[in-house]
């Protein structure tokens, strides 16, 4: 699922549209490791390569980018009109200022809105869609990793008004916006075009709900199963008790033929007794009945 959502977003982001400058700036402020102004060094991740490349080698065709193992050494004289234009950096006076990229301007419109946090997400996200051998779903989130507090807040700012509301936690050093919520996860999946991705965890949370709908109902079944057990187990050892020590006579004759109907019938429910009495009679009075049976043991063996 993950690989194959990765190559989604990736195919519905678009190399020429306003909404490329909004996934540049997002690649950008997240993946910055080092910025002067003659060089930039990314450390984004190497799936995103060919699809950053081509649109800032569209939108500023002067600029120098190689691959290196710090990861995209990218310089030229366009280097810092280009991270002015995305609002990640000026230069005053050769002093470096760092800007805010999640910013109104450069977030005017839905589609870039949402290009943006597809870009965040394909550099710091990772959704967790966990199963257990026999294939049950255990779970599931959405999260987002950051080392610039800053810019998590401002995520999860741009994430509320897209209606998605993520949580926020320290880990370490990093600041986790998450959720563990399926119904965000479906809406987040489906806020960034993940249609596929979205349709399929539906279908798990359905398939998860009929088989808990499932376990629920067999759980129950065996807790009556045993309450049935049991109380059958009580009544045939009180009327067994009663017969050897004292006969079946010491019961008034109402009791006798519950009692012969239960030894012949030691795993019946009580459905199945009220068939075979002789007499109409309703599972209320026939419980009653094996109740009082239970009672005059009990006093018999001087059990309060």
């Amino acid at each position: 699922m993950i690989k194959n959502l990765q190559n989604d977003i990736l195919q519905g982001i678009s190399t020429t549209s306003c909404c490329s400058n909004a996934f540049l700036s997002a690649i950008i402020s997240v993946t910055k490791d080092e910025i002067s102004q003659n060089q930039m060094i990314l450390t984004c991740p190497t799936f995103l390569y060919d699809k950053f490349c081509t649109i800032l080698k569209n939108f500023y065709p002067d600029l120098s980018i190689r691959f290196s193992k710090l990861g995209l050494l990218i310089s030229g004289k366009s280097l810092v009109e280009m991270l002015g234009e995305l609002d990640i950096a000026y230069f005053n006076n050769g002093q470096l200022e760092l800007s805010n990229p999640c910013n109104e301007t450069m977030l005017a419109s839905e589609c870039c809105r949402i290009t943006y946090l597809k870009g965040m997400f394909l550099c710091v996200g990772k959704i967790y869609y966990n199963n257990d051998t026999s294939g049950k779903t255990q779970g599931y989130s959405v999260e987002f990793v950051f080392k610039d507090y800053q810019l998590a807040d401002d995520v999860k700012a741009l994430c509320k008004f897209l209606g998605i509301n993520l949580k926020s936690v320290k880990r370490g050093n990093n600041i986790v916006l998450y959720s563990k919520d399926s119904g965000v996860l479906v809406e987040f999946l489906v806020k960034i075009g993940a249609m596929n991705e979205a349709f399929e965890l539906q279908n798990s949370l359905v398939m998860r709900e009929m088989r808990n709908d499932a376990n629920r109902k067999g759980n129950c079944f065996d807790a009556n199963l045993n309450k049935t057990i049991n109380a059958s187990v009580e009544q045939v050892l009180a009327i067994d008790y009663i017969i050897n020590h004292y006969g079946l006579e010491y019961l008034e004759l109402s009791l006798q033929a519950v009692a012969l109907l239960r030894i012949a019938n030691p795993e019946a429910p009580l459905s199945e007794l009220q068939k075979l009495y002789p007499q109409p009679i309703t599972r209320a009075g026939l419980k009653y009945k094996l109740d009082k049976i239970i009672a005059i043991y009990k006093d018999l063996k001087g059990i309060s």
